[in-house]
């Protein structure tokens, strides 16, 4: 009776306390990023803020809130391509996009870790997308249709001038974003039925986790 009587106080206590605590913790979250988003004097903060409301979500289990918060960033990164305000980020500049790919790598951590595998795909879409943009992905052949945020991009005004799949893998900063996103992909495709498509993930690991050694022990030499 006594452990019946504890755990029915514990549960009350959560839904008077616990409760609105993480309720009120996720809503200063997400208006927090709202009032951040897409304004390049405030990219840094917004990174931070984004990667504890990441840790927000795993160390309470908040899987509803770690799906909004998928929703909400990838409303901000497609909003931002091709906006023309004057404090507008540009996905272009260097230090921006390995921000937002840091960011797109430490959601594919954390829904792996909540083993929500289906915001996980979506995030490896995203990392997929801002590879392609900032050149450390060849597009894709045969008529393979680019991906939609791609498409806007170098159909924005702003930006027809700008020649996006150019950057060589033969510095240690690209080749070491392409290592971690097939590393990070062979993680997704494991789960999977697929094992077509998680050995050719396992093979290009190995590659670029190889290239990646190769470059940095020139770099040291």
């Amino acid at each position: 009776m006594s452990a019946v009587s504890n755990q029915a106080l514990q549960d009350k206590m959560d839904r008077e306390m616990l409760m609105p605590w993480l309720k009120f913790s996720w809503e200063a979250h997400r208006s927090t990023l709202e009032s951040l988003r897409n304004n390049v004097k405030l990219e840094q903060i917004y990174q931070n803020v984004a990667t504890k409301a990441f840790q927000f979500c795993l160390t309470y289990n908040r899987r509803t809130e770690f799906r909004r918060l998928c929703d909400l960033m990838r409303t901000h990164l497609t909003t931002s391509l091709g906006s023309t305000h004057s404090n507008a980020i540009n996905i272009m500049d260097p230090d921006t996009l390995q921000r937002h790919l840091d960011l797109r790598f430490l959601q594919l951590e954390t829904a792996s870790q909540l083993e929500m595998w289906q915001e996980a795909f979506k995030s490896v879409e995203e990392v997929y997308t801002l590879a392609l943009l900032g050149g450390y992905l060849a597009p894709p052949q045969n008529g393979t249709p680019l991906p939609p945020a791609v498409v806007q991009f170098l159909n924005s005004g702003d930006s027809s001038h700008l020649h996006p799949f150019r950057k060589s893998m033969d510095d240690v900063s690209s080749a070491t974003v392409v290592s971690t996103y097939f590393s990070k992909l062979t993680k997704v495709f494991a789960v999977g039925a697929d094992d077509v498509f998680s050995a050719s993930c396992w093979n290009r690991s190995y590659a670029w986790s190889r290239r990646l050694q190769q470059l940095d022990g020139e770099v040291s030499s």
